[in-house]
């Protein structure tokens, strides 16, 4: 099982934990009940497999040099397909570990770090080179330019790892955080411990969720959450609200942030109502309503708004490659930009995004840079053993109505004073339960290709003759091309077919029906073929003036 979802993704372990799961939502279970946990289901594959089922295949190399800049899902995974392409891999990151936003912003309740550095840890080792603690821009003297000159092809995945920041009165007070710096701090040890009091975490999306749900765990008193959107518009994923309203958290959907007051030190937040998030053309315009406002009182404030870039490694060509949007500009098909030899993807080039969005966009750039390198960019695996399926499923009643297994997890008192994972986990015995819920949507590969237009023709051989009725009847026996010999009412159809196979070497295909009155069935079906044809069947010796 492990082998099989290798061949398309790197961080199998990862994704079982944190991924959003696109997939369930067009699983074909999910039609008659409930869909598969396939993500689940990948969790508990990569934490049980045999280490001697992760063996690397030899490559050949080619001999081009390919430098990856960021080490996060996007880069690594890049570098993953690059290497098994035969490329040799150098990744540089700016931190003294790779992972980027896997380790520095994704809080561990979602996923273990021991998970995040084993599969690091297992691409890593299929010889990849990493230089940490190494900048890539002008302040560090390890320019672009430099780059581009030793390597081949250059990716640049450095993600979207800075805070979006707004202008918004009182912002500089003591006690206002901004989300991905609050949650790097915590995530990377640095957090001094100062007690949080009352929280407020500003934002709608999967960050300030994380943020909301880690202040908890920090010891928050009270905390409540606003957002341009309304509750359906939240950008965050379901299951993420739902665990922030679980642990006490109180959302106020519709509002903006209008100041931060303060009388000595932080005392709270003002919000105005917002009546609008997008215009008509669907673009980001928030609308409010200066009249309506609302005052939250808080001791913390954590403005999690969004997401951007650091753009100043790119020195010289910046300029040309940054867009009105604050994203390098690529074309969508290669992800290379105005720049040759030099490719982009990842939160740099979309925005903020998921896991496993961006390891499809490290899959993307992988085989894009590989055709760049006079390679065929086919970067699909075949690591899973081949293996014939049995085609029998058998019969269960119940199997339609079966629902999901349902998922343990950590009690509300346990997380709240935790870093612990919130998810358990399936154990052997629930995730074959689950397992045997898939509708074996593969076994269709397995079924012949219908003949179209459908055809009655059965073929004329004695396993099929041995299915028909020896009652009454008529049958109509065909050449290889499909046209009738002959036309025939008889009193035992079996019989008779089998008297055929014998004397009628013609004959490949055949056509029966049974008929009590087979004598007139059959003289209809022969004023019809003479109708058609102006003659009888080759195999019909009766006179045409009959008819």
């Amino acid at each position: 099982a492990l082998a099989v979802i290798r061949e398309r993704v790197p961080f199998p372990a990862v994704l079982g934990y944190v991924c959003f799961h696109p997939c369930e939502s067009v699983c074909r279970r999910g039609s008659v009940s409930e869909p598969i946990s396939i993500c689940r289901l990948k969790r508990f594959a990569a934490e049980h497999a045999r280490p001697q089922d992760q063996a690397a295949a030899p490559v050949t190399k080619t001999g081009k040099k390919v430098a990856v800049v960021g080490s996060g899902p996007a880069g690594l995974t890049a570098a993953y397909y690059l290497q098994t392409k035969g490329h040799s891999v150098t990744v540089f990151e700016a931190a003294s570990e790779p992972g980027g936003m896997l380790l520095q912003s994704i809080p561990r309740f979602r996923v273990p770090r021991e998970v995040v550095r084993r599969e690091i840890d297992w691409i890593l080792a299929r010889g990849i080179e990493l230089r940490t603690n190494t900048a890539v821009g002008p302040a560090s003297g390890f320019s672009l330019e430099k780059l581009r000159s030793e390597y081949d092809a250059v990716f640049l995945a450095v993600g979207a790892q800075l805070s979006k920041k707004i202008r918004l009165e009182g912002s500089e007070i003591p006690g206002v955080l901004w989300g991905l710096d609050f949650l790097r701090e915590v995530n990377l040890g640095s957090w001094p411990g100062t007690p949080l009091g009352r929280v407020v975490v500003i934002g709608g999306g999967n960050v300030a969720m994380d943020v909301a749900l880690t202040a908890r765990r920090l010891g928050a008193k009270e905390l409540q959450i606003a957002c341009l959107e309304s509750r359906a518009e939240m950008p965050a994923f379901k299951s993420e609200i739902e665990q922030v309203c679980e642990e006490g958290g109180v959302l106020h959907p519709s509002w903006g942030p209008k100041r931060v007051l303060a009388n000595g030190k932080l005392a709270g937040i003002e919000l105005v109502r917002c009546t609008r998030v997008f215009d008509e053309s669907g673009r980001f315009n928030p609308s409010f309503d200066p009249s309506v406002t609302t005052v939250i009182e808080a001791d913390t404030v954590v403005l999690a708004i969004g997401q951007s870039t650091d753009f100043s490694f790119l020195g010289e060509i910046g300029q040309s490659l940054v867009t009105e949007r604050g994203t390098l500009r690529v074309d969508e098909a290669t992800l290379a930009t105005p720049v040759s030899g030099l490719l982009a993807g990842g939160e740099a080039v979309s925005g903020p995004s998921s896991v496993i969005q961006a390891i499809a966009v490290g899959r993307k750039a992988a085989a894009s840079i590989d055709r760049y390198l006079g390679g065929d960019g086919v970067i699909e695996e075949a690591l899973a053993p081949a293996q014939e399926n049995d085609p029998w499923i058998g019969r269960d009643e119940e199997f339609a109505s079966r629902g999901r297994e349902p998922m343990s997890y950590r009690s509300l008192a346990e997380r709240q004073t935790s870093f612990e994972t919130i998810e358990l986990g399936f154990d052997e015995s629930i995730a074959l339960k689950e397992a045997r819920r898939c509708l074996r949507c593969d076994l269709r590969l397995q079924i012949g290709a219908p003949i179209l237009p459908p055809e009655p023709w059965l073929e004329f051989d004695q396993e099929h003759v041995a299915t028909t009725s020896a009652s009454e009847g008529v049958y109509q026996l065909l050449d290889a091309e499909k046209q009738i010999l002959r036309i025939a009412g008889v009193v035992n159809l079996r019989l008779a077919l089998e008297e055929q196979l014998n004397s009628n070497p013609k004959a490949r295909y055949f056509l029966y029906e049974e008929a009590s009155m087979y004598t007139q069935r059959e003289s209809e079906l022969l004023q019809r073929f003479l109708q058609e044809h102006g003659h009888l069947p080759a195999g019909n010796d009766l006179g045409d003036d009959l008819f």
